[in-house]
């Protein structure tokens, strides 16, 4: 995990460095077909699958929680190198739900406990890009990825009176878990002149990342009973927990054409 967030921290670095290169150049004349150099930053939003997959079979209890995870967000900085037909990107992107804070009731709609549930999956990736049809300014493109997303996981407990009393008796406790998975994902996209050099990129597409197996990260004493470091992450029913990312997404991204 380390070695990828010092990579996180270099491309960004470099980000920046480019940026300040391209502000102090000499002002020159746009033209998409012959740009070939650019670093980029891009947001994404997806609508959720996750829901409550994370947490909800983690206890035999069958409570009812006030909320679920309605939408995934990521952030992802890299450089683009530009052909006439061909682009070839390579970027580290940062893909996470908002942290999720719901309360768990039980039949009667008493309150057991609180869950603050954290999902981050930080993903390497390499694309290409067929360009479809190119004007002056503007080019409309198809594009593939492919990375290897590095997820951590953390589902935190904090129990009420009634919570800690039987037969749940629970404890707070923090449960971690950890996954990899591949990345596949393909879109279409139209990126066009905004000033400068500066260009702005529109994208949707499909992208698959599930998380199949995930392994306890930490020793803890679960609703699900005692798990130790290293364990798999299972559900109450005894299969594996899962984290499913898989679904269509949209993207905004700015590249910064250095050359």
């Amino acid at each position: 995990m380390k070695s990828v967030k010092q990579r996180f921290y270099f491309l960004i670095g470099l980000l920046l460095f480019s940026l300040a290169f391209s502000v102090e150049s000499e002002a020159r004349l746009f033209d998409i077909n012959t740009e070939t150099f650019a670093a980029y930053f891009r947001l994404n939003y997806a609508p959720s699958t996750l829901k409550k997959t994370t947490y909800e079979k983690s206890s035999p209890f069958g409570e009812t929680y006030s909320g679920d995870i309605s939408a995934i967000y990521g952030g992802e900085f890299g450089f683009v190198y530009s052909t006439r037909y061909l682009n070839v990107r390579f970027g580290l992107e940062v893909v996470r739900p908002p942290t999720l804070a719901v309360t768990a009731s039980n039949s009667a709609g008493t309150k057991l406990y609180d869950l603050s549930s954290e999902i981050t999956a930080v993903i390497p990736k390499i694309g290409i890009e067929y360009n479809i049809r190119q004007w002056h300014e503007t080019r409309l493109f198809l594009n593939g990825n492919y990375g290897l997303g590095n997820l951590g996981m953390n589902n935190s407990y904090t129990f009420t009176s009634t919570g800690t009393a039987a037969p749940m008796s629970g404890a707070d406790y923090t449960e971690e878990g950890r996954g990899t998975a591949a990345l596949t994902e393909g879109c279409i996209g139209l990126e066009t002149l905004m000033f400068d050099t500066t260009t702005l990129v529109f994208d949707v597409g499909y992208r698959q990342l599930n998380f199949t197996s995930l392994t306890q990260n930490r020793s803890a004493t679960t609703l699900n009973g005692a798990v130790a470091k290293g364990d798999t992450m299972l559900n109450t029913d005894g299969s594996k927990r899962s984290v499913n990312m898989t679904g269509t997404y949209a993207g905004l991204a700015f590249r910064f054409w250095i050359k």
